[in-house]
């Protein structure tokens, strides 16, 4: 016998594959004191932050070189209860000013921290943001910024730390020698530290988490090159001077937004800035009768990725569910 099918099955069958392509979006929040859930929200799917870098160190005229500042921390969260279009409280860390970036829920209660990268102080470096300052899970450090060389003359700056990220802990920048400002950290796991410098050229950059992006270090009186994709920037020598390299954003989560690689330091001259977002600025270098200044340090940013409330419009398509 042939079974002919209701209106009430084949409506279900019609609605079956559409409820199947449920979509996603996502939004980036770069500044507190709130932040506004989408008209659209469904549902969470990820919330994820990484946390402000600290503040490089300028030098000291015939004394020493600055160090470069620490990376950020990483978190992430799966559960998140909101509504759409709710207001909530939230901190953005903008570089260097000493704060975690954090999110709340609609109840009010703090949900996702991320930690800070630390401000250097002379010639010391600034360490690390901390997972075991952070909440979520997982959570991951930044990268610890280098330390820049001290006594009389030209010297080089320490190199910034990488942001930890979604593929893992921020690397650690590379110290500066009588050679010349250190290399700044990369990204991710699958990343490296940046190089202290020798032979009397600046450090190279450290990669990113799949093994490329670091900047090259540089000769004396050359500018260290930038990073790449998540790479830290090159320190340069210190016998004449030379700016480090900028840290570069990794592409993680989009090519624009991903955990930053640290700068380069000066070799004698300026440091490199931090990459977006998180990354360690470059300590300034420092030359007989004048100093110089370090990068400019990284803000944090939190992510939001939500499935949509397009359900209703589906229907309308069908003529059903006005």
């Amino acid at each position: 016998m042939k079974r002919i099918l209701g209106p009430c099955a084949a409506l279900t069958l019609a609605l079956a594959p559409l409820a199947a392509q449920s979509a996603t979006a996502t939004v980036y929040y770069t500044a507190g004191p709130t932040c506004t859930i989408p008209a659209d929200f469904l549902s969470v799917v990820s919330v994820e932050a990484i946390g402000e870098s600290g503040a490089g160190a300028a030098g000291t005229t015939d004394t020493n070189a600055g160090g470069g500042g620490g990376g950020g921390a990483y978190a992430k969260i799966t559960t998140f209860a909101v509504s759409a279009n709710d207001v909530v409280d939230c901190t953005v860390g903008t570089g260097g000013a000493g704060v975690t970036t954090s999110i709340e829920n609609a109840a009010g209660s703090v949900v996702l921290v991320a930690d800070f990268g630390k401000n250097a102080s002379g010639a010391t470096k600034g360490t690390k943001g901390l997972a075991a300052n952070s909440s979520g899970l997982p959570v991951f450090d930044g990268g610890d910024g280098g330390n820049g060389d001290a006594g009389a003359g030209n010297r080089g700056g320490g190199g910034g730390g990488g942001a930890g990220g979604p593929n893992g802990a921020g690397r650690n920048a590379g110290n500066a020698t009588s050679s010349g400002g250190g290399g700044g950290g990369g990204t991710g796991a699958g990343g490296s530290n940046g190089s202290s410098s020798a032979s009397s050229s600046g450090g190279a950059g450290g990669n990113n988490n799949v093994g490329v992006g670091g900047g090259s270090g540089a000769a004396s009186g050359v500018a260290g090159t930038a990073g790449t994709l998540g790479g830290g920037g090159g320190g340069s020598g210190a016998a004449s001077g030379g700016s480090g390299g900028a840290g570069s954003t990794a592409q993680d989560w989009d090519t624009t937004h991903g955990p930053g690689g640290g700068g380069g330091g000066g070799g004698a001259d300026t440091g490199g800035n931090g990459g977006a977002y998180g990354g360690g600025p470059g300590g300034g270098g420092s030359r007989a009768g004048s100093n110089r200044q370090p990068g400019s340090p990284s803000a944090g940013i939190i992510r939001l990725v939500y499935n949509t409330a397009t359900l209703g419009a589906r229907r309308s398509l069908l003529g059903v569910g006005k």
